[in-house]
């Protein structure tokens, strides 16, 4: 199947969010579907209701599901996005998916998380740890604020912003 290069304006954007329609936008081999609404979908209050929130939907999943929620200044969720489902114990997920997404949408925050499909965790895996203090300065970088990195099972969450891990 061969896809059609369309160049698409600002102003095309703008007024896509103001007609809050649905958009699949390509960057090179990469698309990005982007749901745009005027109306977020809840505002992020503390790790605590975001544990919940991210359990209910990605807990009990059987693989590893990463997600990522793009945030405006007030903390107002106004794009979710499952970017990756691994296998039972990996994925792979990088951040130039996040950052290309995150520009589209024109978010200054962001929040990561995955599951543990094993449903135990006392602590995050150094991959885990490794991954977001990565991720962390690339953002830094571009301007981006990584607010936190959840990792959810069925009925816990483990932060790593509260146990101070996104960064060195």
């Amino acid at each position: 199947m061969q896809s059609e290069k369309v160049k698409i304006t600002k102003k095309e954007i703008i007024e896509a969010i103001e007609t809050k329609k649905e958009y699949i936008f390509e960057l090179g081999h990469v698309q990005v579907k982007a749901v745009t609404s005027n109306k977020p979908v809840f505002k992020v209050e503390g790790s605590e209701q975001l544990g919940k929130f991210l359990s209910a939907e990605i807990g009990n999943y059987s693989q590893e599901i990463f997600k990522v929620l793009y945030l405006n200044i007030k903390n107002e969720v106004i794009y979710k996005q499952e970017l990756f489902a691994g296998i039972i114990s990996t994925m792979a997920v990088e951040p130039f998916q996040i950052i290309q997404t995150a520009v589209l949408v024109n978010t200054p925050r962001i929040i990561i998380a995955h599951n543990h499909p094993s449903g135990r965790f006392d602590e995050p895996s150094q991959n885990d740890i490794t991954f977001t203090q990565n991720l962390n300065k690339i953002l830094k970088m571009v301007g981006i604020e990584l607010i936190d990195s959840i990792i959810v099972s069925p009925n816990s969450y483990y932060s790593l912003a509260d146990n101070r891990l996104l960064s060195e």
